[in-house]
């Protein structure tokens, strides 16, 4: 009967420990995995975080440089209307009124984190930042507010100027008949329009930078808490 008893406390002696190194097999590899889930993390946040940098470098020099070509607008504009005799100035004030910029946003991160999924970003108000900012704040910056001026420069823009105005150097337009041009409602009307159509322009991408910026501090937040 010793015996058997001896033998029968080995045997469980036996299964603890063998149900214990499972246990443990199976703890340190949840560990394991979710140490690899947050240093993914990281590395997508981080590398988003890098994107929203450039984007918010991009965004401030298309500010800028909308911010010019509406002050030359406004200066043809003004001459126009005070029906001012025709300077040299003019000629690049109106090749610089033509243009506006156009949206490139980094994106590669993000494109990323959805091909693994959104998931992986485990604070969820951190994760609908993130896909807010890209999929309505930037898509909206794109698709309609750019694609809109788009339109205005082929519908509107670029007929007007072939009418009114001609190239004569690289960074310079001169009219046609700057006489006939001080009495063109249609080329006041266009620059009516270029101008709150990229006024407009200019306080949405305030809006994008706004929210960029917000979205990016929201990252280095979480980076900095995980790396304490």
């Amino acid at each position: 009967m010793a015996k058997i008893r001896r033998y029968f406390w080995y045997a469980v002696g036996e299964i603890l420990l063998i149900f214990a190194g499972i246990t443990l097999a199976i703890w340190f590899s949840n560990w394991n995995e979710e140490r690899q889930l947050v240093r993914l993390e990281s590395k997508a946040l981080a590398d988003i975080a890098a994107n929203l940098a450039a984007n918010i470098d991009h965004i401030n020099a298309n500010i800028d440089e909308d911010n010019f070509r509406i002050a030359a607008c406004e200066r043809f504009k003004i001459a126009l209307y005070q029906e001012d005799p025709w300077r040299d100035s003019l000629a690049e004030d109106l090749y610089q009124c033509r243009w506006w910029t156009s949206p490139f946003l980094s994106s590669a991160a993000y494109e990323s984190l959805k091909s693994r999924g959104t998931e992986l970003i485990s604070d969820s108000e951190l994760r609908s930042a993130i896909v807010d900012l890209y999929e309505q704040t930037y898509a909206h910056l794109i698709d309609d507010i750019d694609k809109a001026f788009w339109n205005f420069q082929t519908a509107v823009m670029e007929p007007v100027f072939n009418r009114h105005v001609r190239l004569i150097q690289a960074d310079r337009f001169i009219p046609n008949d700057y006489e006939r041009l001080l009495d063109s409602n249609e080329f006041m009307n266009m620059l009516y329009m270029k101008l709150e159509n990229q006024n407009s322009s200019v306080r949405n991408q305030h809006k994008t930078l706004e929210e960029t910026e917000r979205v990016k501090r929201l990252i280095e937040a979480w980076l900095t808490e995980q790396s304490q």
